[in-house]
């Protein structure tokens, strides 16, 4: 949810460089500690392996999670007007509310 990447941005802030730049390994670290996804980080970091020894960005960071999140939510939305066009237009509360909560 924007929440926990709201609170993933503070954490991340916190612990920063002088130049808002984070560790990797801290960065995962903080990451994992909201959601469990360990393997997925060590394979992009043997993707990228070296490139992030300068440190990343917090905000640049933060802000590309946010705005992913936002693209994500809108496509998960014309999805379910999609489907329901598919149902002549209607469609019912209990299944849009679903399509929102599984689709994310």
């Amino acid at each position: 949810s924007l929440e926990s990447l709201s609170v993933l941005g503070e954490r991340l802030a916190t612990h920063a460089n002088s130049t808002g730049n984070i560790v990797w390994s801290q960065a995962m670290q903080e990451i994992v500690k909201l959601v469990p996804i360990q393997s997925l980080l060590e394979k992009v970091a043997r993707a990228f392996e070296g490139e992030f020894h300068s440190g990343i960005p917090v905000e640049d960071m933060r802000r590309n999670m946010v705005t992913w999140r936002q693209k994500r939510v809108r496509e998960v939305i014309w999805q379910m007007f999609a489907r329901s066009k598919e149902f002549g237009g209607i469609m019912s509360a209990e299944a849009f509310e679903s399509g929102f909560s599984d689709a994310i």
